[in-house]
């Protein structure tokens, strides 16, 4: 009778698939007071993420929660021992993970449609949401503040209406209505990302209470790099977030933050090589007349 014998090589190198944590058991696990902290991103915007992750110290936040779009974001955040789930949306072939899509487009919209999906799946089982964007770093816990109004169903950064990617949403009947009805909305409005669908969807709510918040304590991106062009322009010390926006592209995100301090990144060794040099250029012409001969 032949044996099957397995050798202790294929046993060492033998690595079971990986089990993947669902959105709502790593909410189960990671909500404290029915409140959690919630992010989503996909290998493409993981850079922007992480840094967000190292400036704001969000290891410090005990209900901090991430979600993934794919697989292969998930495994790194999950390496990094950051609390992580998978909302897999790698079979939409209308969503492309591979590539960081420009804001305004198509291909970003059908991206963020699955924000809109992954509120409904957290709010639905009765958990107060801080949702925060990838871009958004926090400055100080915010919830303190946050907590100190009552009686909305959502509060969030003002930008000219509400900019969904800084809000505090409570699992009310109206919240969940107008998430619901935003993921319905979506897909048949030009030109709609998850804001506009949230926004077509609230207007819908006689009764829907909204808390739009004063610029000097959440600015928008608009408003905090008008007078935060660099490091050492002083920031006040209500404010409780810097969020990137109103600029198009992940690399100029990125720069931006390089120039006030902000990128925690050391890709390529950019900053840590004592070898590497730079060239900076001023704009000279400002000081000096430059004489044509």
């Amino acid at each position: 009778m032949q044996k099957n014998n397995i050798s202790s090589t294929n046993q060492n190198s033998y690595e079971a698939p990986m089990v993947y944590t669902t959105v709502e058991s790593l909410i189960k696990k990671r909500a404290m007071n029915k409140t959690i902290i919630l992010y989503c991103t996909d290998n493409s915007y993981i850079d922007l993420f992480l840094n967000g992750y190292y400036a704001s110290q969000l290891w410090k936040y005990e209900n901090l929660a991430v979600t993934c779009f794919d697989r292969l974001c998930y495994q790194k955040l999950y390496k990094l021992n950051i609390p992580v789930a998978l909302l897999n949306v790698e079979s939409d072939t209308s969503v492309d993970i591979t590539k960081a899509a420009i804001c305004h487009t198509k291909a970003f919209h059908n991206k963020v449609h699955y924000k809109l999906v992954l509120w409904q799946i957290v709010i639905n089982m009765n958990i107060q949401i801080l949702y925060v964007d990838s871009d958004v770093i926090l400055l100080q816990n915010p919830l303190f503040y946050l907590n100190s109004f009552t009686g909305y169903d959502i509060i969030a950064q003002r930008d000219g209406e509400l900019c969904s990617g800084f809000m505090y949403m409570y699992p009310t009947r109206n919240t969940k209505l107008a998430v619901e009805r935003s993921i319905k909305i979506r897909p048949k409005l030009p030109d709609a990302n998850d804001q506009d669908a949230l926004i077509a969807a609230f207007r819908t709510i006689r009764d829907f209470r909204l808390k739009l918040l004063p610029f000097d304590t959440v600015p928008s991106g608009e408003v905090f790099f008008k007078s935060h062009h660099y490091y050492w322009d002083p920031i006040s010390p209500k404010q409780l977030t810097i969020h990137n926006n109103y600029i198009h592209g992940l690399e100029n995100k990125l720069y931006r933050f390089k120039e006030i301090k902000m990128y925690k990144l050391d890709r390529n060794r950019e900053y840590s090589n004592p070898l590497a040099k730079y060239l900076t250029i001023e704009m000279w012409s400002r000081y000096i007349h430059i004489i044509r001969i």
